[in-house]
């Protein structure tokens, strides 16, 4: 949608990112909908893929020798007047930060992702960040670490919808 009181803001594009043109549906993207799945069927409908703003802090691949990579501070400040022209236009009432590159972009420069993450920021515009999917994934989705990296995804993916509320987007609706 266009349109949305909550927006996700990631990294960049990542291979199946690029080949498809829509954010987040590799691997990590993969992780990130179920998260929102459960998040829409346990909180509230809102928060369906299809009802929220999925986009990028970078809108191209950055790659070394073929592999994806972080993007760098020049990528970054390529991309962010286009970044803030969609959020200008879609105008959420809660944006989350995916990972520390879009925290760091969006809430403030120094984010810290390991002490920050699930804290409220902002006025009029309420932004949180989030670990990054693609954590579950460097851990190994079967293993201890990766099951344990799952469960505060998935934590943080439940407060996060249950902070909404003090955003002014309803947690639960009449649909």
């Amino acid at each position: 949608p266009i349109s949305s009181d909550i927006m996700l803001i990631g990294e960049a594009p990542g291979e199946q990112e690029e080949l498809q043109g829509k954010p987040f549906v590799g691997p990590a993207g993969q992780i990130l909908s179920a998260m929102l799945e459960s998040a829409s069927d346990k909180i509230n409908p809102r928060w369906n893929r299809d009802s929220l703003y999925i986009t990028n802090t970078v809108k191209c691949r950055p790659t070394e020798n073929g592999k994806n990579r972080e993007p760098n501070i020049k990528e970054i400040a390529m991309c962010k007047k286009f970044l803030d022209k969609e959020i200008e236009i879609v105008n959420p009432k809660l944006i989350i930060c995916v990972g520390s590159v879009a925290a760091n972009t969006i809430i403030h420069p120094n984010f810290k992702i390991t002490e920050e993450h699930g804290k409220m920021f902002g006025d009029e515009v309420k932004m949180m960040a989030i670990y990054h999917p693609s954590f579950v994934l460097h851990k190994g989705p079967a293993t201890p670490e990766g099951k344990s990296a799952y469960k505060k995804l998935a934590l943080h993916m439940g407060i996060t919808a249950g902070m909404a509320g003090a955003t002014g987007v309803p947690l639960y609706s009449a649909y």
